[in-house]
């Protein structure tokens, strides 16, 4: 009889393991996505205007943006994870890679849009600065609410 008591406090503990992590992996993600697709949203519509501003086709599909928000998903949920679990800050250095991996994505992808830029004028050129700003600033904002409402 003690055996079977002993298998039954064996699985009450690893189902009590089980549970923080989950939650945590539960938040994580759904930080990470609720992030991602926000931000998805908004760079997308940003992209469109880099499009306008250096006369590119401006066609987008819903599969090319359902694989954006899925990027950026992707690149921060296990930072996400990490940070709803454990309270400690290397947490912090694993979203800050997923994050460095969205911006280096984004810059390289920014030069390859613009290089092929016709009939720049300076105002044009101007806004489309700002219009990378302020995709950066999405990044960013990305990064930020995704850590912070994980760790909730």
């Amino acid at each position: 009889m003690t055996e079977v008591s002993s298998g039954a406090a064996a699985r009450v503990v690893v189902a009590r393991t089980r549970r923080p992590f989950l939650r945590a992996v539960v938040a994580g993600a759904t930080a990470a996505a609720a992030a991602g697709i926000a931000s998805a949203v908004v760079t997308r519509a940003l992209m469109r205007a880099v499009a306008v501003l250096t006369h590119s086709p401006t066609a987008f599909s819903i599969g090319g943006s359902a694989g954006i928000a899925l990027i950026y998903t992707v690149a921060l949920l296990p930072g996400c994870v990490v940070l709803a679990l454990d309270k400690r800050r290397w947490g912090w250095g694993l979203t800050s890679s997923g994050a460095v991996l969205l911006l280096f994505e984004a810059v390289n992808i920014g030069i390859q849009e613009t290089a092929n830029a016709q009939d720049m004028t300076n105002g044009r050129t101007i806004l489309l600065c700002l219009v990378l700003l302020a995709m950066t600033a999405v990044y960013a904002a990305q990064v930020y609410a995704a850590a912070r409402w994980s760790r909730r």
